[in-house]
C-alpha cells in the first residue's frame, strides 16, 4: 500500500492552486499588497497623528524588509484601521490610550517592537507557519503591543473576558499545527500565514470555532473542541480560510464599491433551517472555506490510518460529513453567488471562477455522496 505521502500527489495540484496561485492563495502575493495598502492607511493617519508620521519614519529605516513584516503586525494593522476610523469620523467613539501609545512607545524604539513581533516569549513551538504563533491569554499582556492588541479586542468584542489556557490546550494546539504540516502542507503553511493569535474561549461546541474580520489574525478556538487533535486542526485551518478572505477584501476589490453588509441580498445555504440567511461577503467567505474542507476531508482520510498511532483517532467537527458534501457546500454557494455578481467587484467575480476550476478538479477525486440531493452542473 502506498504511503500517504505517496497518495497525497493525486490532489497536489489542486492543493497548490489553493496555497499558491496568484491572487486568491498566494500568502506572500497578499502580503505584498497588503503592505502597499497599510503603508498608505500608515501615510493618512500620520496626517492627523505625528506619532504615527514618525512610526513610519522608523520603518522606513529598517533594513531590509524587516519595516514591512512589523508593518503587518496584525496589532499594527488593527490599530491603524481603528484609529483612522476615529479621525475620518468624528464625533464616534474616542481613540484607544493603548492604540495611541503603540506609535508614540515603538516609533523610537522599532527594535523592541522587532523582538515582540518575530520573537515573542510565549509563541507555540511549531514550524508550519515562517512567523510566529501565540496562545494568547490575558495575564500575558505586558507590553505596550500586548495592550494595543487588548484594545482592539474590547473595540470589537463586547464584554471581553480573561482569556486563560492551560499545559494541555498549548500541547494539542502545537500537535493540531503539526498535523495540518504533514496533512496538507501547501495550504496550511499559506493559510497560517495570516495567523498570529490563537485565543481559547468558553462559547459552545456548536459554534466550534470564530473570527472577527476586525480583530486581524486571530482565531477563537472553543475549549469543547479540544477532545481531539483532528477538530483542533480543522478548526484552525477554516478560521484561517476566513483569516485569508478578510485579507483579500482588504487588498482586492472582492466586493462591489458600494456595497453594505446591511443592505446585502441574502442567501439561504440549502443546507441550514429556512431562517438562516447570509449576505453576500458571507457566503463569499464559507463558499472559499468549503472548498478548503473539502480537501482537508479527502486528506484525513486517506491519511487516518497511517496518522492515528501519533494523533489519535481521526475525527471532524460537526460540521462536516465528507468531502462530498462540503464540495457540494461550496458549490451550492458559488452558483447562488452567481445571481447576485452585481455586488461584488472585478476580484469577486473572478474569485467564484476561480472556485468553481477548483472544485472541478476535487470533483475527479471525492466520491459521491449517496445522500446527496444536489445534482453537478452539467459538463459542457
Amino acid at each position: 500500500m502506498k504511503s500517504y505521502p505517496e497518495r497525497r500527489v493525486a490532489w497536489l495540484a489542486a492543493e497548490q492552486i489553493l496555497a499558491q496561485a496568484v491572487p486568491f492563495g498566494s500568502v506572500d502575493y497578499i502580503r505584498q499588497r497588503e503592505t502597499l495598502v497599510y503603508r498608505r492607511r500608515l501615510g493618512l493617519l500620520g496626517e492627523s497623528l505625528p506619532s504615527a508620521a514618525r512610526f513610519a519614519a522608523a520603518l522606513a529605516g529598517c533594513p531590509g524588509t524587516e519595516g514591512d513584516i512589523l508593518l503587518m503586525d496584525p496589532v499594527v494593522r488593527a490599530s491603524i484601521d481603528d484609529l483612522l476610523r476615529c479621525y475620518r469620523n468624528p464625533g464616534g467613539h474616542e481613540p484607544e490610550a493603548a492604540q495611541l501609545k503603540l506609535f508614540d512607545y515603538y516609533g523610537p524604539r522599532i527594535d523592541e517592537l522587532r523582538g515582540e513581533v518575530l520573537t515573542p516569549e510565549e509563541s507555540i513551538p511549531q514550524t508550519l507557519s515562517s512567523r510566529p504563533i501565540r496562545l494568547w491569554t490575558t495575564a500575558t499582556a505586558k507590553t505596550f503591543r500586548d495592550q494595543a492588541y487588548l484594545a482592539v479586542m474590547r473595540q470589537h468584542l463586547p464584554g471581553l473576558p480573561v482569556y486563560t489556557t492551560t499545559p494541555e490546550a498549548a500541547a494539542t494546539v502545537a500537535q493540531a499545527l503539526e498535523l495540518l504540516g504533514r496533512l496538507l502542507p501547501d495550504a496550511s503553511r499559506s493559510a497560517t500565514g495570516h495567523l498570529a493569535f490563537i485565543v481559547l474561549d468558553d462559547f459552545d461546541e456548536e459554534v466550534g470555532s470564530a473570527t472577527i474580520s476586525r480583530i486581524l489574525g486571530t482565531v477563537f478556538l472553543s475549549r469543547y473542541i479540544f477532545k481531539s487533535t483532528w477538530t483542533v486542526a480543522e478548526a484552525i485551518l477554516h478560521e484561517c480560510m476566513h483569516l485569508k478572505f478578510v485579507e483579500l477584501e482588504h487588498t482586492h476589490s472582492m466586493l462591489g464599491r458600494n456595497y453594505q453588509e446591511a443592505t446585502s441580498p441574502r442567501i439561504h445555504p440549502s443546507w441550514h433551517p429556512d431562517s438562516v440567511t447570509w449576505p453576500v461577503n458571507r457566503a463569499l467567505t464559507a463558499a472559499h472555506v468549503y472548498v478548503t474542507l473539502a480537501l482537508y476531508t479527502l486528506a484525513s482520510r486517506e491519511a487516518a490510518s497511517e496518522f492515528e498511532p501519533h494523533f489519535g483517532p481521526c475525527k471532524h467537527s460537526r460540521l462536516l460529513v465528507n468531502s462530498r458534501t462540503a464540495a457540494e457546500h461550496a458549490r451550492s454557494l458559488v452558483e447562488s453567488l452567481r445571481a447576485h455578481e452585481d455586488q461584488l467587484g472585478q476580484a469577486g467575480r473572478l474569485f467564484l471562477t476561480w472556485m468553481s476550476d477548483l472544485l472541478n478538479k476535487l470533483d475527479a477525486l471525492i466520491q459521491p455522496d449517496p445522500r446527496s440531493t444536489f445534482l453537478p452542473p452539467p459538463q459542457h
